[in-house]
Formats: C-alpha cells, structure tokens, sequence
C-alpha cells in the first residue's frame, strides 16, 4: 500500500479532532510524533519477519511451561482466582508466565492485579517481550489510565518490532480511552509501514469516537469512510460501534448508518438493535435506568422530538420483519411508542 493512500484522510481526521476533540488530560500518543516514517518501515520490515512470541528467544523448563498453560486454561475459563493461585508462587524472571497472568487477569476483568503483575515482571524481567505490553496496554486503559498507556506504549516501541498485533492493541487502547488522536496516528503508522490494516483496526478507531465527547460523530465518518479507501468490507460489529459513535449525531447521521448497514446486505442482531434504539432515543443517556415503559414515556421520550420516535417505531418494524431476536430493552421501548401512539 502507498503511504500516501491514507495520510490525507488521516492528517484531516487529526486536525478535526485536535480543533474539536482535545484528548482529555492531554494525553494523545503525543510520542508518536516522535517516530520517523523510516524508523517505523524498518521497525515492521523486521517485525513481518519475526513472530512476537519468539521475541527475545525464552526458553521455558517444564515448570515454567505448565504454570503457562495452567494460568492461560484458568484465563480461558474467566477463573481468576484459579489463574491467581497458578502464578502466585512464581518468582522466577520468564515473561511468557507475566504475559499468562496479565491475560488471565484481562479475561477476567481484574484490571488491578493485571496492573501489578505487569510491575512484577518490569521489575523481575530482563526482557520483556510484545505479548506482555499488548496485554498491559489493555488492562492500563481499562483502568483509564492514559499516563500509564502511554507509557507502556513508547515502550513497547522501543523493546518491540512495531507489527500489526501491537498496533491492535494500541488501536485498542485508544479506543478504551476515547483518544481519536491516539487511534488516528497508530493507523498512520501501520499505513506508514506498509503493513495491511484490516478492518478490526478501523472499527477500534471507531469505538475510540464512540468513547469520547461531543463531535466524535465526525471524526466516526472518516474512520468508516477508511473501509472504501482501503477495499475493506465492514461488518455488524463495524455497524453496530458506527451507531454507538452516532449518538450524539443529527437523526439523519444515524439514518444513514443504518442503510450503509443495508447496502452491505448486513442483517441486524439484537446488540445492533439495543444501540440503534439507544443512539436514535438516548443519546449520551442510558436507557436501561428506566424501570418500566411508563417511567421511560414519563421522564425521557415524550420530551424526544416525534420524527426520532416516528424512526424508532420504524426499526423495530424492521428488525422484526426480519427477525431479529430483540432484548427486553427494546421490548420496553416498543412498548413506551405504543403508548405515545408510536
């Protein structure tokens, strides 16, 4: 891919959201800006080479490598306290059994011990390699910790062949955040370096504009645009983070997405439906803090305008027809139209 195919939609995306969005705290993978075009080429040439698991070339004993499999079965069945118990004895200075646990702990939404087996290991591990940084670049920003993310971030740059699973879990990371900056300048750089984006990198980068703040609904088009740029086709999970960064949007934005959704034959599941409903009724506010489909009518939608209430009425027709399995929020709300006459 030439690297000038995606730069300009990336540097408008990155003006937009600096003018419109300033990243809170102000922290927005600033030290990416640090990195030159030819460093991050030759930094993912080597990594197109070289499988991250191999990085630093660990040899394990047959303890270590039983504790890895025991901690990583544990994860695997969201059994922190078993995953816990696996790693607790475990001093030793191998990062595959870190890069175990803070999966565990990621798995099984133990942010905070996943926090401090990452310090064990900065502090035990001579080499640390990307399955560690990619897992502790997760549990940071689940913890909403951009300091910590950014951090870890120019870190793993240093230690790490910059490849498109790293690049993920920054595009991730991002997006846990809400850092529309972040997002936009990792894809940059994976552009940059000649490596593929897919389409799970693009739809991350659209959840970052789901998790930020007003205006995000702009800088959501030109990620999804991306998917036509690059030849990528988008899917229900692409759609369904594409409505949710809509929230805040004109009704006619949401509209839109939706006969996107239609174009590409996509057919809707009942998580699509839920956010739809919500980003057409709800905007930034929860619709499943209303009891009843009386509290709902009384203290939110007969104060919504009746050209959004006329859509909602309108998708759940549609999502029945076509059969989609709708959840009991969506029941309430189907209920609370027909009581206004919807």
């Amino acid at each position: 891919m030439a690297s000038g195919v995606l730069r300009p939609v990336l540097l408008l995306l990155l003006l937009l959201s600096l003018l419109l969005h300033p990243f809170q705290n102000g922290h927005s993978f600033a030290k990416l800006k640090q990195e030159s075009a030819t460093a991050v080429r030759e930094r993912s040439g080597h990594a197109l080479r070289t499988r991250a698991s191999n990085v630093g070339n660990f040899t394990l004993n047959r303890e270590e490598k039983s504790l890895v499999a025991r901690i990583s079965d544990a994860g695997e069945r969201r059994e922190w306290g078993a995953a816990r118990s696996a790693f607790a004895s475990y001093t030793g200075n191998a990062a595959p059994v870190y890069a175990a646990a803070l999966k565990a702990a990621f798995r099984c939404r133990r942010y905070q011990e996943g926090a401090k087996v990452f310090e064990l290991c900065h502090k035990r591990c001579k080499i640390i390699h990307a399955p560690v940084y990619t897992q502790a670049l997760r549990v940071f920003s689940k913890l909403k910790d951009p300091e910590k993310v950014e951090d870890v971030w120019v870190e793993s740059l240093d230690k790490c062949p910059f490849d498109l699973v790293l690049a993920s879990a920054g595009v991730a990371a991002a997006a846990d955040l809400g850092n529309i900056t972040g997002a936009a300048h990792i894809l940059d750089m994976v552009n940059e370096s000649g490596i593929p984006i897919d389409k799970g990198l693009v739809t991350s980068a659209i959840r970052a504009c789901w998790n930020s703040s007003k205006f995000s609904d702009k800088a959501a088009r030109y990620f999804y645009n991306l998917f036509g740029k690059l030849g990528l086709a988008p899917d229900i999970v692409t759609f369904g983070t594409l409505v949710g960064a809509l929230n805040s949007a004109p009704l006619e934005d949401v509209l839109w997405a939706y006969q996107e959704m239609k174009a590409w034959q996509i057919v809707p599941n009942r998580v699509f439906a839920e956010t739809f409903l919500t980003s057409l009724l709800a905007g930034e506010e929860r619709l499943g803090r209303f009891r009843d489909p009386e509290d709902l009518v009384q203290d939110h939608l007969r104060y919504k305008p009746p050209e959004r209430l006329e859509a909602a009425r309108n998708a759940l027709n549609d999502f029945e027809s076509q059969g989609v399995e709708l959840s009991a929020l969506c029941s309430k709300v189907g209920k609370a139209l027909s009581m206004l006459g919807f």
